[in-house]
């Protein structure tokens, strides 16, 4: 359990009061989990760190790995993440709670975020790391992602000619293309309104995470120069 500051702050290597203790192990690296979180529920996978093939009862699809010489935490990292983003109707909201991880064996991420997200400093970390990503031009506004997205199909747009014709399948009556499929699948992700896709996913998840009240219902404070100062 995190609900005491104490037990937070133990996991990240510090004292009670959040300062550094060199004595104590830091296991957790909370901004990164935090990402890899937020990622997680933006995409909407159901099928990593919790999957929903599995009954939501066991893990998959995630790696991590752990500096033993220079210890910072684990890092998560998503893996296999081809449910996501209106593939499958049921991956809309992934925030849970699952019972993926109560065994020692099933251990994930998401349980990890689950617990953590009993104490309040871990939960204004969330939000505050969640306001700098869906707000003003962050990684996951629409805007980003879409240029993320058609960066990378640039770059293989070539290459999925060639990679389509492994799709194809002996039972269809006419094989997978590019043009007839994987363009078709980019467009709707870019254009798509119905909260699967970019132009309102941010806003979807964004609502998810207030439901959850890992985000604040008050809106963020925004500066502004008053004119003639």
């Amino acid at each position: 359990g995190f609900d005491t500051d104490a037990a937070y702050y133990r996991v990240q290597g510090r004292n009670p009061d959040g300062t550094p203790n060199p004595r104590y192990e830091r296991l957790v690296d909370v901004d990164n989990l935090i990402d890899y979180m937020l990622c997680t529920f933006y995409v909407g996978d159901c099928d990593g760190p919790v999957s929903n093939f599995l009954g939501n009862s066991r893990p998959n699809n995630y790696f991590c790995i752990f500096n033993r010489v220079n210890p910072d935490g684990f890092k998560f990292f998503r893996h296999d993440g081809e449910h996501t983003l209106g593939v499958r109707d049921w991956c809309y909201d992934r925030t849970g709670p699952y019972s993926a991880g109560q065994q020692f064996a099933q251990f994930n991420p998401q349980w990890l975020h689950q617990q953590l997200a009993a104490n309040s400093e871990y939960r204004v970390r969330f939000g505050d790391r969640a306001h700098k990503v869906l707000f003003n031009n962050g990684l996951l506004t629409p805007g980003q992602s879409t240029a993320r997205l058609m960066e990378r199909a640039g770059q293989i747009e070539t290459a999925i000619i060639a990679e389509s014709a492994r799709w194809g399948d002996s039972k269809r009556s006419s094989p997978f293309t590019r043009d007839d499929h994987w363009q078709p699948e980019i467009d709707r992700i870019v254009n798509d309104y119905e909260g699967y896709g970019f132009p309102s996913r941010t806003q979807v998840l964004l609502g998810q995470l207030r439901a959850k009240g890992w985000y604040p219902n008050v809106d963020a404070p925004v500066l502004q120069r008053l004119e003639g100062r």
